[in-house]
């Protein structure tokens, strides 16, 4: 990335603004995702970086699962485009661009607030990250097994050909007069 002040790596949130809109695309931009804990309180904090003990495989602990992989959404480079933070340099440049990939199909955002070059850069990858992660979706039905969220777990489903480290995103827990199970939504693991 191209070497900035620190000055300039500084987000500005503009008066008017929604806070809300300013505070998730600074967490985006640094590659960080905003997570409820039990008690429902915020916590920012990257993707997994725990791994699970348990190893989840579709016939052993696993009873049923669902898989969507759609890569249509997927693109070959990122762009994004934002305008310069005036009060840094006092001159309003309105197309400070980062890109991450190369190809032909190109997926272009334009965001409306301040970023440098390389916020640019970071969040661009960040976007390419995010679709990969969405592309993804894997949707288990666990029995006896505890299950963290936001941990790495080996999975094996041989049928659907996954052998590798997914990210529980979502946990769920059923309990009926008849049954009680676990579901997990696991999506994939982006370095």
């Amino acid at each position: 990335f191209p070497s900035h002040d620190t000055q300039q790596e500084i987000k500005t949130i503009v008066i008017g603004e929604k806070i809300i809109d300013a505070f998730l695309e600074i967490a985006g931009s640094a590659e960080k995702i905003i997570i409820s804990d039990a008690e429902g309180n915020l916590q920012i904090e990257f993707q997994g970086t725990e791994y699970g003990d348990s190893i989840l495989e579709f016939g052993v602990n696993i009873d049923s699962r669902n898989l969507k992989d759609d890569t249509t959404k997927i693109w070959d480079k990122y762009t994004i485009i934002a305008q310069s933070n005036y009060l840094i340099e006092q001159n309003q440049d309105v197309f400070v661009n980062g890109s991450y990939g190369a190809g032909m199909f190109h997926k272009v955002k334009v965001v409306k607030h301040t970023l440098t070059s390389s916020e640019c850069e970071r969040l661009a990858e960040f976007e390419y990250k995010k679709d990969v992660r969405k592309s993804f979706t894997y949707t288990a039905r666990l029995k006896n097994v505890y299950i963290d969220l936001n941990n790495k777990y080996l999975v094996k489903d041989e049928p659907l050909g996954i052998d590798e480290y997914l990210n529980s995103k979502t946990i769920k827990l059923v309990k009926s007069s008849s049954d009680q199970y676990t579901e997990v939504i696991f999506e994939k693991v982006v370095v």
